[in-house]
């Protein structure tokens, strides 16, 4: 019931707060051993994915259809990812929520499988499993200064051992990745051991979970775009893929345009289901893939003509480098905006996109992302 229940606040979310638009739902196959592969370019790449299965592909009307599980990072399901991850959260909020872990409902109601990277992990993850750690000795300056000045803000003593600061004043510094490169020492030794170890139980898990006829949603591209480029993959996916032996794998890409008044539309793509990638070269199969699917958004491509080709803001030289967009687009089977597809329609929908993006200004960091996705989705993977 829970997993229904989040099922239909996906699609709320997928419908009130963004507008979202499947494209190719007649193409999806959510049956015993697919694995659903699929861009993650934005933090609502979750909910917005959810609601298009659960509500745009009728997965609540139909209880025949697989219900997926989800490969996740292992922070969701660790106490504090509440007060840790969201940006932008007060302090005083991130202190309410530290308690809380969500942990045990996402993994046996939502069908959550953790995915442990074997290099990196999350400060938290460290201080907990080695509350004696001195701070000054293990972790990167730069690190230990961020935590002293919280110190200071709060009025409280130098933090000296990691139980010091296992609080959620620091939630948001505690929930930084680091690298094995910056957490190296004879003292940590035996985390980097166990992470291996726990990083390889998760890949097994999830090649136990397919083979069984378990349907799989899996982010190759590892953690969020940092630039909204399509790309690189994380390379462990598609051998995963290639031991797991899934049914079929299906490329989502999903498209997010921002330039409107109102709420933002995404479209999320769905591709031809494919056999699992190769044993070498796996990763640029899916890569491929998932560039071909991305759809074509109106404010994709006018982000990119602006920002990237340098076309001046005139609605009728953008509504023509759109048009021709849109055919390239057509004649290589790729997803498009169905307004796009109009004269009437494609004029006004740049006009809007113009609007908002001469508002943002072509360097504010929205318009370079979405210029970013549309050059990626046409470059071809190296």
């Amino acid at each position: 019931l829970l997993y229904e229940l989040v099922g239909v606040g996906m699609t709320a979310y997928a419908r009130l707060v963004h507008r979202t638009v499947v494209l190719g739902v007649d193409r999806l196959r959510l049956e015993p051993g697919v694995v659903l592969v699929s861009t993650h370019l934005s933090d609502a790449d979750v909910p917005v994915l959810g609601g298009a299965l659960y509500g745009g592909a009728r997965l609540w009307g139909d209880p025949t259809l697989t219900r997926p599980s989800f490969a996740v990072g292992n922070d969701l399901l660790l106490p504090g990812y509440l007060a840790g991850y969201p940006r932008g959260l007060p302090l005083a909020l991130r202190r309410a929520l530290w308690p809380l872990g969500i942990g045990p409902v996402m993994r046996r109601w939502v069908r959550c499988l953790p995915v442990r990277h074997a290099d990196r992990l999350r400060l938290v993850e460290a201080l907990r499993s080695l509350p004696e750690l001195d701070l000054a000795e293990a972790l990167p300056p730069a690190r230990v200064e961020e935590l002293r000045r919280r110190a200071t803000r709060f009025g409280e003593p130098t933090p000296r051992v990691a139980r010091d600061v296992l609080d959620g004043r620091y939630a948001d510094l505690l929930w930084q990745d680091l690298t094995r490169a910056e957490l190296d020492g004879p003292a940590l030794a035996g985390l980097w051991e166990n992470r291996l170890r726990a990083s390889a139980l998760d890949l097994r898990q999830l090649i136990r979970h397919v083979r069984g006829g378990g349907a799989l949603i899996l982010f190759p591209h590892g953690r969020l775009s940092p630039d909204g480029a399509i790309g690189p993959l994380d390379p462990r996916p598609a051998r995963l893929l290639h031991l797991a032996r899934p049914t079929a794998v299906q490329p989502v890409a999903i498209a997010h345009d921002p330039f409107e008044r109102g709420r933002p539309r995404a479209f999320v793509g769905i591709g031809e289901a494919r056999c699992a990638p190769s044993r070498r070269g796996g990763a640029r199969e899916l890569l491929t893939a998932l560039r071909q699917t991305m759809p074509l958004a109106c404010g994709l491509a006018v982000a990119h003509s602006l920002a990237e080709v340098n076309l001046p803001a005139r609605t009728a030289t953008l509504t023509e480098a759109v048009e021709r967009a849109t055919e390239l687009a057509r004649s290589n089977g790729r997803p498009i905006e169905p307004a796009l597809e109009d004269d009437i329609t494609r004029r006004a929908r740049v006009e809007e996109a113009v609007r908002a993006v001469r508002g943002l200004g072509v360097a504010h960091p929205s318009v370079k992302r979405a210029a970013r996705t549309y050059a990626t989705m046409l470059e071809p993977v190296k």
